[in-house]
């Protein structure tokens, strides 16, 4: 599958985030570099996703972008994704890039994240191994 194809398939069958993560996962292992990167949409979500990032050497599941619409703020979905991603992931490294909003970097701070390197400051880093789960609904998008 190549990335046109991929976008008709997000079209034609509106699947699961979680459907497209696993689709992203299976395309990357035989063709990481072809798959480094990946924007998953459902109603309401848009995620861009990838398997590096700046200052970390080894491959991680690196969260670029994620936009929730409004009425899905502040209900937990966020949790509920990094709850999924992190159980789900083949990485051990879990990053956010360049956050801008200053909740989001509280957040993250509160629970652990660090900065990849000076260099980017918004920029943050956890291992899955130290990134508790939230006590919220499982991930349905």
């Amino acid at each position: 599958m190549n990335f046109i194809e991929f976008k008709k398939w997000q079209l034609a069958d509106q699947p699961s985030l979680r459907h497209q993560f696993e689709k992203w996962l299976e395309l990357q292992s035989d063709e990481p570099e072809v798959w480094n990167s990946c924007t998953l949409q459902a109603t309401g979500i848009e995620l861009l996703l990838r398997n590096q990032t700046n200052d970390i050497r080894q491959s991680c599941l690196t969260i670029a972008t994620v936009r929730l619409n409004e009425e899905l703020q502040n209900k937990g979905i966020f949790k509920s994704l990094l709850n999924y991603l992190v159980q789900n992931s083949p990485w051990e490294t879990i990053a956010i890039e360049d956050i801008n909003n200053p909740i989001l970097l509280n957040f993250c701070k509160k629970h652990g994240f660090e900065k990849i390197s000076s260099m980017y400051p918004t920029s943050l880093r956890i291992s899955k191994s130290n990134l508790k789960s939230f006590p919220v609904a499982e991930f349905s998008f």
